[in-house]
């Protein structure tokens, strides 16, 4: 701005130099080393606080080897999900005095891998990975990042991580067997994805609990969304043009379901009575929704909470053997199923 006044901020040579001090005694005070004698640290400290100096805490964490920061990676950022597991996630670091960075990465692989360069680059004291597309480049670069690396609600096959998971086979089997419990047997799944282990352990689920109970399963029954509003709005639409004849559905996520919903109501349909819904992922957007939703998983809060505290202990230096942590779902029963017995 013209005629603002240019603010020169000190510089630990410049401290050295009006104390009388070297770099290397300035410094130790600065690190609150108690090798320094008291005056010389009452003298330093004195022209520190008189020069309102700053020090720089990027050269101070490239030369301690890290910086006090943590490279969130979340699919998107817009989601409920993400967005208040983050949220206690900071909440967590920001209180032991870590500065966290969250970066989405619009479920890019090839956008995973450029912050984990940059997790290792800027050296990072540690990394969340919220989303995660398995290859041998991602596997290379964890190993190269020099700090912890822990996985929220997901598991890499080839590569051992700390992870907050929730039971996703479980969730997806619970809900598809209280639909069948119910009386369904032609029921649709929307997955959100096929290359997430998160999406192929609830498919799994799915398929493993129509299996379990001697209920027919054909490939039209599992379709695959892309988590958003528009991909169940389109399914619902397909479903009703094309006269399929599925009783029930247990859809991927929140916003899906929502998008569903919306779609199945404007082509004149009603939830219960001519579909049953059950949906993974309880969240505000699900309890604004027209009827009232049974849903499946573990609120958010949950996994953030512990993987904050989690991260804190590997932080601290823990060395307690690798392991995850698995969350057993919760089934919320409401008014979205029809029994047809």
């Amino acid at each position: 701005m013209k005629g603002a006044a240019t603010v020169v901020r000190k510089t630990i040579h410049d401290i050295a130099k009006i104390s009388g001090f070297s770099k290397s005694t300035v410094s130790r005070v600065l690190m609150a080393d108690s090798r320094v004698k008291p005056d010389t640290r009452d003298k330093i400290q004195k022209i520190i606080d008189e020069c309102h100096f700053e020090r720089n805490e990027i050269a101070r964490g490239m030369a301690m080897g890290s910086l006090r920061i943590v490279m969130i990676v979340a699919g998107d950022i817009a989601s409920y999900f993400y967005g208040v597991t983050v949220k206690e996630l900071e909440k967590i670091l920001f209180g032991a005095g870590y500065l966290v960075v969250v970066c989405t990465s619009e479920y890019s692989a090839e956008k995973e891998l450029s912050y984990l360069n940059m997790a290792r680059l800027y050296r990072m004291s540690g990394v969340v990975l919220m989303t995660a597309i398995e290859s041998e480049e991602l596997i290379r670069l964890i190993g190269e990042a020099d700090c912890p690396v822990i996985l929220i609600n997901r598991y890499l096959n080839s590569c051992e991580l700390d992870a907050v998971v929730q039971d996703n086979f479980q969730c997806a089997y619970l809900a598809t067997k209280h639909l069948i419990d119910m009386g369904h047997r032609r029921i649709l799944h929307i997955s959100s994805g096929q290359g997430a282990t998160t999406s192929r352990d609830r498919q799994a689920g799915f398929l493993a609990a129509l299996q379990d109970a001697g209920c027919p399963v054909t490939p039209d029954m599992v379709v695959y969304g892309d988590l958003t509003w528009l991909s169940g709005y389109g399914h619902a639409r397909v479903i009703v043009e094309n006269g399929r004849d599925y009783t029930a559905a247990f859809i991927g996520n929140d916003m899906m379901t929502v998008g569903f919903v919306k779609g199945w109501l404007e082509c004149g349909r009603k939830i219960p009575e001519d579909i049953s819904l059950i949906c993974f992922d309880p969240s505000p957007f699900i309890e604004q929704l027209p009827v009232r939703m049974s849903t499946v998983g573990r609120p958010a809060e949950d996994l953030g909470v512990i993987a904050g505290k989690f991260l804190l202990e590997r932080l601290a230096g823990s060395q307690e053997p690798l392991h995850r942590i698995v969350l057993q779902p919760l089934l919320q029963i409401r008014e979205s199923v029809k029994k047809i017995c």
